[in-house]
Formats: structure tokens, sequence, C-alpha cells
């Protein structure tokens, strides 16, 4: 499942473009804490599966316009949070277990280096992330997760993000 919810990650970076809200995290994963400052979501709705992602990060003046024009910054961190289901809605979903066939959850926490290289990738071993509002304008929640050296929790209000195809392009 990591490296799935991973490719997700990446796919959700380079995809991202719009307005962020507020996210609290508290906790460390291998000693390193996550920055919270800005969140924003990615909500795909298709005819077999909805595809949710949440990406809660900082170290930047705007998450939001420096992922939409491809741009990592170093020492930053981000906490992706993925969720992919028959329809996602606002209930809790479980960390490494299906509510059906169809439904896939994930988290995984990242620490960017100088030159923009992981440092830190660790997946979520288990926890819940739980929804309480999905649709409008953003998406709201909170989480549980626990890692093989870690437990984060805290809760997000991410802006909903329309889709655009960018190449990551620099580290600054």
């Amino acid at each position: 499942m990591g490296t799935l919810m991973r490719r997700f990650a990446w796919l959700f970076v380079a995809l991202l473009v719009g307005g962020c809200g507020p996210a609290s995290v508290d906790g460390t994963v291998n000693g390193d804490s996550m920055d919270s400052s800005d969140a924003v979501a990615e909500l795909n709705q298709g005819s077999l599966v909805d595809t949710l992602h949440v990406v809660i990060g900082g170290s930047t003046s705007d998450l939001c316009q420096d992922l939409s024009q491809g741009i990592l910054h170093q020492g930053s961190t981000m906490l992706q949070l993925s969720i992919v289901a028959g329809t996602v809605q606002a209930q809790s979903y479980g960390i490494g277990t299906n509510i059906s066939a169809a439904t896939m959850v994930g988290a995984t926490a990242s620490k960017f280096d100088s030159a923009c290289g992981d440092v830190l990738n660790a997946s979520a071993t288990g926890g819940t992330i739980t929804l309480t509002k999905v649709g409008g304008s953003d998406v709201e929640g909170s989480f549980d997760l626990v890692f093989k050296s870690g437990h984060l929790t805290g809760t997000f209000t991410a802006s909903l993000c329309a889709n655009t195809a960018v190449d990551l392009k620099s580290c600054q």
C-alpha cells in the first residue's frame, strides 16, 4: 500500500491548483514534526469510484500556489491523506482496512532535504481519517495516524482545487 499511496501523493502534487485552508498536526514521525500552515484537497468523483487526496504542508508562504507551479521547498514537510472509495463521504475511514473491496485508505508523511529529495517517506500502518464535510468548496476532517515510529493527530479544512497538470519544476 505504501508504494500505491506514494504514487497517489505525487500524482496529486502534479495536479494541484487552487486555494488553501487551515490545518493542525500534532506528533512526530521518525522524530520529525509535520508543518501545518496550509491544507488543500482534490476530489475526483467518477462513475465507478471517487478519489480524495488531502495535502497538509508548511515551510512555504503559499502551498497551493507553489505546488501549482511545480515548486517544492527545501526542508519542507507534507502529510498526504488519500481515500479511494465507491463514494467518498463524511464518515471514518480506517488505514489498512477496507470498508468494501473498492476502498483504499492511506497516509504518507514526507520531509524533503536541501535538494528536495525525500529524507522521510513513511506510510501510516494504522489509524483513521474522519471526514466531517465533503463538498461545497472544501473538505473538513480529522486524523489519528499510527506510523512504525510515530503518531500524528490533527484536523484540517482543505479547500478544493481544480485539476491542472503541472510538472515538478524547481526546488527552492
